[in-house]
């Protein structure tokens, strides 16, 4: 049977969901999300000598935004310091003619894997969130000519050290760090670069000295972990939200609410998740045990909204 709340009652509830999301917070329940993207040079550009930084597309996780940063740092025989990274209308790249030339010793070094911009929007969120930031490998193109050996220099990881994997197994494709990949000359050996977390950095030449072997860099990978809070901690529910309405306050049925959401979770005093909402389904609360419950919206850009409702 359904009871009916006295406003005594309710103030005791609120002081005990006060005191247990107080302690919630302490013990923040956590999601960690893998996010993974790629970093390449965009148009046709030929850069100054020496290292370049480039950035990649905004970066969001429920309305935090960033950008992630490296560092392209070249080196050719035939320039010395002055060795630049020199993009083509593919946006492939290399040095010094938009690739690695063997006979020129040329090589790129990918460091400096770094968070920028960073901007919580409406979260709660700080750069602290990011973590296990690394490279987990590279796609490159033209690397299957006999003597295109693609030459890394691996530093971080489990597994540092130099590699050459050889002929390339198809004209262009990823070399995944941790991964076996197959020479394309003799399907039998197989190099494994690097390992699959913990790689800071590599640098990229050619095993062949040959004139005219070169093979070109598409883009790298890389990889972080963004740790998302998903305790309704106290600091937002103390967050005051004059535009946030619910009506009605008591119910034993629907309700409702005036702003747009993507969705709409109830939570009871301990804390816990006790039901979930899409912006298409009817708010209806029938079935749900009596009591106080504390409504959670969140917008399509992550925005964060609370309210009470009490459930006769």
């Amino acid at each position: 049977m359904k009871k009916n709340y006295t406003f005594k009652t309710i103030k005791t509830g609120l002081a005990i969901f006060a005191m247990v999301f107080s302690f919630a917070n302490a013990n923040a329940q956590t999601e960690e999300v893998l996010i993974s993207s790629n970093i390449r040079t965009v148009g046709t550009t030929v850069y100054a000598g020496g290292a370049i930084d480039i950035v990649t597309s905004e970066q969001t996780v429920e309305g935090t935004t960033f950008k992630i940063q490296v560092t392209l740092t070249p080196n050719s025989t035939a320039s010395g310091s002055g060795a630049y990274i020199e993009s083509n209308g593919n946006n492939r790249y290399g040095v010094d003619g938009a690739s690695i030339d063997g006979d020129l010793v040329e090589t790129i070094t990918t460091s400096n894997l770094t968070v920028i911009d960073f901007n919580p929007g409406e979260t709660s969120y700080t750069v602290d969130a990011i973590s296990d930031i690394h490279f987990t490998g590279v796609t490159l193109f033209n690397m299957n000519g006999a003597n295109d050996q693609p030459l890394f220099t691996i530093v971080g990881g489990t597994n540092p050290g130099t590699f050459n994997i050889g002929q390339g197994a198809a004209r262009s494709g990823t070399i995944t760090f941790g991964t076996p990949y197959t020479n394309g000359a003799d399907p039998a050996v197989e190099t494994t670069v690097g390992s699959t977390t913990g790689v800071t950095a590599f640098t990229l030449g050619n095993g062949s000295t040959e004139a005219n072997d070169s093979y070109q860099i598409i883009g790298t990978n890389w990889a972080l972990t963004f740790t998302k809070d998903t305790t309704l901690g106290v600091n937002t529910i103390n967050k005051k939200d004059d535009a946030l309405t619910i009506f009605p306050t008591v119910t034993d049925g629907a309700f409702s609410v005036n702003k747009a959401f993507e969705t709409l979770q109830l939570f009871d005093l301990t804390g816990k998740a006790v039901k979930t909402f899409k912006s298409s389904d009817a708010l209806e609360v029938s079935g749900i045990g009596s009591g106080l419950y504390i409504v959670k919206i969140q917008s399509e850009v992550g925005a964060i909204s609370t309210g009470k409702l009490i459930v006769k």
